[in-house]
């Protein structure tokens, strides 16, 4: 089965950033502080400071820039040291990161494909071991990345290839190659949601052809893009199943604009 359709882009265009980045811009604001009492001002600067300080202590990012190695080591990250529960992952610049069997981390989000420039294609090479991501885990994040996964087992609240912008031409592909499972308790999506007034967006494609891999998605598998510029909507967004089992407890549906496609040609299919 496959579905393809071309839109024609509407005018305008939108400046978005990361949802992940949003969650930082927080404002609260103390009327008539200069009017207390400066014991009762230094409470409430207290106050303020543990109120406004404490999600930015929660958003930690650690991130790997243009280095060959290991999940596990502590040389393939900024700082030395490996991500945590508490952690945002950004694959940066040219990294390509091997994640093996004896491999069992669990992170606040992964954001793999995290930079500027067109050439710019982060790699992760993910042949066993289980990788779990509490919040997002997106392929693709502001530049070319790309997820090898031959085996082991990635679980996240959600999923989505191609996040807000893609510099340049960057391919965004996700291929389930061998027996992994891919398990993801909301939506899952395939194509931007947002976009810059530059959108230099790259083609987003899930390959799933390994032999005993499953996908499964609790919420909604969505294909396509509702940004309506004219680079979004030239490019295509593609889910291919030719081998294992994919599973949607909501619905595939498909965003207005782009090429979008569902190439089903092996494997079992089941939704709703």
């Amino acid at each position: 089965m496959q579905t393809t359709n071309i839109s024609t882009p509407q005018q305008g265009s939108r400046n978005h950033q990361p949802a992940w980045l949003n969650k930082m811009n927080m404002k609260t604001k103390y009327d008539n502080v200069q009017t207390k009492p400066i014991r009762t001002q230094l409470a409430l600067l207290a106050s303020l400071s543990m109120f406004v300080l404490a999600p930015m202590a929660q958003a930690n990012f650690i991130a790997t820039l243009e280095v060959t190695g290991n999940w596990s080591a502590g040389s393939t990250w900024n700082g030395g040291v490996v991500p945590g529960a508490s952690d945002n992952v950004l694959g940066q610049r040219n990294c390509t990161v091997a994640y093996g069997s004896s491999d069992n981390y669990t992170v606040l989000g992964v954001y793999w494909g995290h930079s500027t420039g067109s050439t710019k294609n982060s790699i992760l090479n993910m042949s066993g071991g289980t990788l779990t991501s509490t919040g997002d885990f997106n392929v693709g994040e502001s530049a070319g990345g790309t997820l090898n996964q031959t085996g082991g087992t990635i679980n996240a609240a959600s999923g989505k290839i191609g996040n807000y912008y893609s510099q340049g031409n960057s391919a965004l592909t996700w291929n389930l190659t061998g027996p992994g499972a891919v398990a993801i308790t909301g939506n899952f999506r395939i194509g931007y949601n947002q976009g810059q007034s530059s959108g230099r967006a790259g083609n987003c494609t899930f390959t799933q052809s390994g032999s005993g891999s499953s996908v499964s998605v609790g919420g909604n598998l969505t294909i396509g893009t509702t940004d309506n510029n004219a680079s979004a909507i030239g490019r295509s967004y593609v889910y291919n199943l030719s081998d294992g089992t994919l599973a949607v407890a909501g619905t595939v549906q498909f965003d207005p604009l782009g090429t979008r496609q569902f190439n089903f040609t092996g494997g079992t299919l089941s939704f709703g």
